[in-house]
């Protein structure tokens, strides 16, 4: 894999974990705004789940924060495996 297509790799996925983090805090959120026995969660337009009872809301949030957890550790990996020496053109204190 290129250093381009990495590092596009790695923004891509710090984005998508941004995501997952803050729709886990709304889920949060709406713990205190639930009316009825329960929610519906989407994500990015996809259902997750049209049925969580008020119960296993914390779950759902405490999922989502994992899971972002988990993709920016990815993301991290991904970014760190990009060495400067490989950029072309960038003038690095170990290559001056």
């Amino acid at each position: 894999m290129s250093v381009r297509k990495r590092g596009m790799a790695s923004i891509w996925l710090g984005i998508l974990s941004g995501l997952l983090a803050l729709k886990g805090y709304l889920v949060m959120q709406t713990l205190k705004t639930v009316d009825g026995a329960g929610i519906g969660i989407t994500f990015l337009g996809f259902e997750v789940n049209d049925r969580v009872l008020t119960s296993e809301i914390m779950s759902y949030a405490y999922g989502f924060w994992i899971v972002s957890g988990t993709v920016l550790l990815v993301a991290m990996i991904l970014a760190g495996s990009i060495r400067p020496q490989k950029l072309k053109g960038i003038k690095t204190p170990e290559s001056v």
